[in-house]
């Protein structure tokens, strides 16, 4: 085993051409690195195992069930246990479109009593195309329909693959400058993300980069938003009052449709142990329930990214959603005994019979 653990670089995209270009740029700025390759189709996985020299491996196998988590502990992690020893670094580059915080809680360091690995996780690189970004963010396109879909039932959309990819990122790999507009959605979404051309990405500082805590978890939303530059501007809605399971159901559309970016973690009425996960981009929206203690410690918080918002429209949407303060006297206990129909996201209700 190494004196120093090897780092590993996860390399997350959703343009499979820009995956190469970005896996090769590093391979040439790091003497000695190795590059791993995972693809996943039909069921099984696809390994890919090169450097400067050419293929070392190119293996396929078959998965119990074709998802990352599967790979990961399949194959991802035995491949750098045995990869990284005779290396200087390697390129972990993901499937194409996949989403990065399983691999980087699975890279994360051990605690005590953990085996001591021969590699370490590096931040996140995350490659784009600049020119195509805004589109690939918000617009409605799927995975499925680009032939990227990570299983049959991957339904996701490409800005909301696209959107977790950037936002996790430690640093971000362009082919070319980003025009204005571009680089400013970029700010929003990922302000403290390096930003560098693949001909020039400093790969030594990426080496060195670890991933931040907040990217690990995924759990977090920024403290403060940039401000609007070039059309794109974010709009930081909060209320202190938990919001009405109906109301808000009814602005879903108004909030959650169209070419915007949404992160938020909301606090229901009917549900006042659970904070709850918004996640949504161009026109497709997940919500989900988050660990205790993730978002804000009361009410709630949305944070909507896009170009050109219609922000009196917006806020008006969200102010409807917020109890009354004949519906807040009603208390806690009352609202958590009413059905509020979002059992098929969040689960079962407490206090609900």
């Amino acid at each position: 085993m190494p004196d120093r653990p090897v780092p590993v670089v996860p390399l997350a995209t959703v343009d499979p051409l820009l995956r190469d270009a970005a896996a090769g740029a590093l391979l040439l700025d790091v003497p000695g690195a190795v590059v791993v390759r995972h693809d996943l189709a039909d069921g099984a996985l696809r390994r890919v195992v090169h450097d400067l020299g050419g293929v070392r491996e190119d293996v396929v196998r078959p998965l119990e069930h074709a998802c990352l988590g599967c790979a990961l502990r399949e194959d991802v992690l035995p491949t750098l246990d045995r990869v990284a020893p005779g290396a200087r670094a390697v390129v972990l580059a993901l499937p194409v479109g996949a989403g990065p915080r399983p691999v980087l809680a699975a890279l994360r360091p051990r605690g005590r009593g953990g085996a001591r690995r021969a590699w370490r996780g590096a931040a996140l690189v995350t490659a784009v195309d600049p020119h195509g970004l805004v589109d690939d963010l918000l617009g409605d396109d799927l995975l499925a329909e680009r032939g990227l879909a990570l299983a049959a039932d991957d339904r996701r959309g490409v800005g909301e693959a696209l959107a977790q990819q950037v936002e996790a990122a430690g640093a971000l790999l362009l082919p070319r400058p980003a025009p204005p507009r571009a680089d400013a959605l970029l700010e929003h979404l990922a302000p403290a993300a390096r930003r560098a051309l693949l001909h020039a990405c400093g790969a030594g500082d990426l080496l060195a980069a670890s991933p931040d805590p907040a990217a690990l978890r995924g759990d977090e939303l920024p403290r403060s938003v940039p401000a609007p530059r070039d059309g794109v501007s974010t709009l930081d809605l909060r209320s202190h009052r938990p919001l009405h399971p109906e109301r808000l159901r009814e602005e879903l559309e108004a909030l959650g449709g169209g070419p915007v970016r949404g992160r938020g973690r909301l606090r229901l009425a009917s549900r006042p142990g659970t904070a709850v996960a918004w996640d949504g981009a161009g026109g497709q929206l997940s919500i989900g329930s988050v660990p205790a203690g993730a978002g804000p410690a009361t009410g709630s918080r949305l944070l909507l990214t896009g170009v050109d918002l219609d922000a009196v429209a917006l806020a008006t949407a969200f102010g409807r959603t917020p109890l009354t303060d004949a519906e807040l006297a009603l208390g806690t206990a009352w609202w958590s005994t009413r059905e509020d129909g979002y059992g098929p996201w969040l689960g079962e209700q407490e206090g609900v019979r």
